[in-house]
Formats: structure tokens, C-alpha cells, sequence
């Protein structure tokens, strides 16, 4: 069931017309989404059918990926890793330029392997809000469920749910109150097709 939203309410008042129009400047980014989706699952990674990633994303793949729908990645949000397991909950948007290392090299190993400290992957709730150019480091297990990392911020340690952090080092600097719950996260990169079409059919 599709709630009335700003956004749907808009795709209903449209005329004929122009929602024909909105569904012709949809039709590319709709395409180019699911070629990058095509990549990343033929790399063994779950990706949700809403998620919207980019290529150079999708190219790093592999089965320890998982990507929930309603999921938006900007341009340029690249990861160092895809040996260790990462999971981005629905409703999650991360801004352009923001790198994951996912993984660094033991400095005490003759062979310098490639590692995660401590166990698992990372985590990234529900909600959670990732601003432009922020760095999360190996040593980052769960952003919490509605934080907020400010732009270009270096996470080193684990989120707390409705936190705001920023810096470099990234501290924590406020409390959420609210999420965005009636934002169509798919529309923030154009890869909202779908979601137009079935708004404005929907009573």
C-alpha cells in the first residue's frame, strides 16, 4: 500500500501530459540502474530490486554484498573490499564520493595479509543518512539505525542509532528527532519508474 506523500500526491494532480513526460526523462536512469543491478548479482551479491548503485559500485561486487531495497548510492561511492560482508538496510541514503574500507593489511605479518579487525562485517541500519566524501574505516561494525555522518567525516567506531557525527575523527554532535519516512529514496537519483507509474494508479 502506497501512502500519500508529497510526492505521490504530485504524480496524481499531474496531467496526461506531463506524466507522460516524466515517464519518457525516467526511462534512462531506470535502464542504467538495472544494468548496474545486472552486474553486481552476476557477482553473486543481493541487490535489492529498488536500490539504486552505481557502476564502479556494482564492479567491486561480490557475494558478501547485500543491498536492501529503497536503497540510494551516489555516484563515485566506492568500496575497498568485497571479501568481507557488508549489508545496507532499506530507506538508506549515502551521498557521492563516500568510500567504505572495508579492510586494511596486517603491518605485523610478513605476508601482510588482507584483513577486517575484530569479526563480521558492517552494518548499516535502516534510515541511516551518509553525507558526501565520508570515510568509514574497518574498525566501524554498525551505523546505527536514522544516524546521520555529516560531510566528510572519518568514521572509526560503531554509530548509535538517531546519532548525528562529524569531524575527522567523526564524534557525535547532535540527536536525530525524526527519519525520512516519506521520502522516496529511489527518486533521489531518478530511479523511481516504477514507484511513478504504480502512484499514479494507486486510489
Amino acid at each position: 500500500i502506497l501512502f500519500m506523500t508529497l510526492y505521490s500526491h504530485g504524480v496524481q494532480k499531474r496531467s496526461t501530459m506531463r506524466f507522460g513526460l516524466g515517464l519518457i526523462a525516467r526511462l534512462p536512469q531506470f535502464f542504467k540502474y538495472r544494468f548496474n543491478r545486472f552486474i553486481a548479482t552476476q557477482k553473486g551479491a543481493y541487490i535489492g530490486h529498488t536500490a539504486s548503485i552505481n557502476y564502479n559500485f556494482a564492479s567491486k561486487c561480490g557475494p558478501k554484498i547485500k543491498i536492501h531495497d529503497y536503497v540510494s548510492l551516489d555516484q563515485k561511492v566506492d568500496i575497498s573490499s568485497s571479501r568481507f560482508n557488508l549489508e545496507i538496510k532499506p530507506h538508506t541514503i549515502i551521498g557521492h564520493h563516500v568510500t567504505f574500507l572495508m579492510g586494511t593489511h596486517n603491518i605485523n605479518s610478513e605476508n601482510w595479509e588482507n584483513y577486517r579487525p575484530g569479526s563480521g562485517g558492517l552494518v548499516i541500519e535502516e534510515y541511516v543518512w551518509i553525507c558526501p566524501k565520508s570515510t568509514i574505516l574497518p574498525s566501524v561494525k554498525r551505523i546505527g539505525y536514522g544516524a546521520v555522518i555529516g560531510a566528510g567525516s572519518l568514521v572509526t567506531k560503531d554509530v548509535p542509532p538517531m546519532t548525528i557525527w562529524a569531524g575527522n575523527p567523526a564524534r557525535q554532535i547532535g540527536v536525530r528527532k525524526e527519519v525520512h519516512k516519506n521520502v522516496v529514496v529511489e527518486s533521489l537519483l531518478g530511479n523511481d519508474l516504477l514507484t511513478y507509474i504504480k502512484c499514479r494508479f494507486s486510489k
